[in-house]
């Protein structure tokens, strides 16, 4: 289980959408991104289960972030709300069964489900 708390603060970032025909970057852009992350992974134990579930591991996480930018392109890249789910079953030898759903609030307008 873990928990994290950050803020990082980005200085001189490209300022501008780059196209191939019009390469003139400047560095004009800050951001401050501060946010929690919590965290979560658990063996599932086989002694109260089933005999193959010791071979079973589940992972959850949540994180919120929150971007202060001043421009419209580096603030459209952060979700403010994130989840994850997965599990991990080890069948045999070096073969493992992997379930997961990632998905998020909001990243450029839209809401991902995956």
């Amino acid at each position: 289980m873990g928990v994290k708390v950050f803020w990082e603060e980005m200085t001189d970032l490209i300022s501008e959408k780059l196209l191939f025909l019009n390469y003139q970057a400047t560095n004009n852009t800050e951001n401050t991104l501060t946010g929690l992350e919590f965290e979560i992974d658990y063996t599932v134990k086989g002694d109260c289960l089933l005999s193959w579930s010791h071979k079973l591991k589940l992972h959850a996480n949540y994180a919120y972030l929150d971007s202060d930018t001043n421009n419209l392109f580096e603030h459209s890249l952060y979700a403010r709300h994130m989840v994850a789910f997965y599990s991990i079953f080890n069948l045999v030898d070096d073969y493992h069964m992997t379930l997961a759903y990632y998905g998020n609030r909001a990243i450029t307008g839209e809401a991902y489900d995956g």
